[in-house]
């Protein structure tokens, strides 16, 4: 599940070196999800603190918008595979805090990777969605994403494919998913979003009550040009965001658009400068 273009530089780099990419095809997502650990324990209240850090109706037009690409620098590579593991072996992958009454952050913390979502990603995403539904104390959760390069890169093309069964797979699906779990979470939510937010790592903020974007943010559906569809709900959360038949031209393209674009077309709610977006989704 770089600096202002991730588009098919990192996706080309990451089938080559095990990078960060898109989400895939709902048939790889499915066998890849086979592997999730199946624990059940969560954690509940302040016993979560770990390592904390400070569709719409038919489309009126008849032609497709037009491509929206930014053109930027190239994206430096991110950490090899083997020293992104030995870096991230003893850190967790979520970090979670209450900085206020009343309000829980869940950052994703893999900024080598760009903040990938992999499988461990997603359950323990899981087991504190699943905690913060029945806190009695937390009225508000705010999605964050370590580092200064990005919110989240997509899914870890790494896992891709590594299901040993595919009906396996789609059982793991329907007993833990994720994505359906933050739509019906009791809270409000915010994502503060930053840097690169690319397939999974913009569908999750798609479920969000609220999105608020730092000035360098950079929003993309790069899935198609690897043959994929956003398969963690974009081609149904985006046409309720934003005229469909923009959302049309985003998903067939896969173009990237930048923050005030977004905030235009109503697929963000704000746009402030990143030095004061923790600032912001905590007022």
């Amino acid at each position: 599940m770089g600096d202002d273009v991730l588009h098919r530089q990192l996706h080309a780099q990451g089938r080559a070196d095990g990078q960060v990419g898109p989400r895939q095809g709902p048939a790889l997502e499915d066998e890849r999800d086979a592997h999730r650990q199946r624990g059940d324990a969560r954690p509940a209240g302040e016993d979560q603190r770990r390592h904390l850090a400070p569709l719409g109706g038919a489309a009126q037009e008849r032609d497709p918008p037009p491509r929206l690409a930014l053109t930027g620098p190239a994206v430096p590579p991110a950490a090899p595979p083997a020293d992104r593991a030995a870096a991230e072996a003893d850190a967790p992958v979520l970090l979670y805090d209450k900085p206020a009454p009343g309000v829980a952050t869940l950052t994703l913390n893999r900024p080598r990777a760009l903040n990938a979502i992999n499988l461990a990603v997603r359950d323990e995403l899981w087991g504190y969605l699943e905690a913060v539904a029945v806190d009695p104390d937390v009225r508000v959760l705010i999605f964050r994403g370590a580092g200064a390069r990005a919110f989240s890169a997509g899914a870890d093309i790494s896992e891709f494919g590594t299901a040993p069964s595919l009906l396996a797979a789609r059982a793991a699906r329907h007993e833990r998913d994720v994505w359906d779990r933050l739509e019906r979470l009791p809270v409000l939510t915010i994502a503060a979003l930053h840097g690169f937010c690319y397939g999974a790592g913009i569908e999750l903020p798609f479920y969000c009550d609220l999105r608020i974007a730092a000035d360098d943010t950079r929003i993309a559906l790069p899935e198609v040009t690897l043959g994929y569809i956003p398969s963690a709900g974009g081609t149904q959360m985006l046409p309720r965001l934003m005229p469909p038949g923009v959302a049309r031209g985003l998903v067939l393209s896969g173009d990237v658009i930048d923050a005030e674009r977004a905030r235009a077309w109503g697929l963000v709610n704000e746009v402030v400068p990143a030095a004061r977006l923790d600032e912001r989704a905590l007022q």
